[in-house]
């Protein structure tokens, strides 16, 4: 099993953190409203500044069905860069011959102004509807770009895996 800070798709978040805090820590960040997004700061030891984790709107288990670990890279995408390709070949050599694409430079959804960039490595572990694949992906925002809530973007590596069923759900979100 994959983990990012210990957890796994479809573990209940419920066995890594109090409902309390599930309730305090997730957003409606989609226009559809099927899944919500808990977002947590990491323990000082981790390798992350923090993580996300997607589960279905109404789920009283929390079950995970999108769990991604975020570091942060203020104004310096080509540590991010580094990082990234290093993890990369490490899932290589970890899983046996994965099956693995590339899009460097990618537009991200995230920004309408289409300045922003990213660069995504992703790999997929299995072709059957219960798949899970794992992304690895740097993101480049554009100088000043503000998401709608007002935050400032900053640049990041991003090492998630998502379920067949996020993943269908995100390309309608975005379509």
């Amino acid at each position: 099993d994959f983990q990012i800070e210990g957890m796994s798709i479809r573990d209940s978040l419920l066995d890594y953190v109090t409902e309390e805090i599930i309730i305090k820590n997730s957003y409606h960040i989609y226009k559809n409203k099927d899944f919500v997004s808990f977002v947590n700061f990491a323990r000082p030891e981790s390798l992350y500044d923090g993580y996300q984790v997607s589960y279905k709107n109404k789920d009283k288990k929390y079950i995970i069905y999108s769990l991604e670990g975020i570091k942060l890279f203020k104004d310096n995408i080509n540590d991010c860069e580094v990082l990234r390709k290093q993890i990369v070949n490490e899932l290589k050599y970890l899983f046996s011959n994965p099956s693995v694409e590339e899009n460097i430079g990618e537009i991200s959804d995230g920004d309408p102004s289409g300045k922003s960039k990213v660069n995504i490595s992703r790999f997929y572990l299995n072709k059957d509807l219960n798949r899970e694949d794992i992304q690895i992906s740097c993101y480049d925002w554009a100088e000043g770009f503000k998401f709608e809530d007002g935050s400032l973007a900053v640049d990041k590596l991003t090492v998630s895996i998502v379920t067949q069923e996020f993943l269908e759900f995100l390309k309608n979100e975005y379509n």
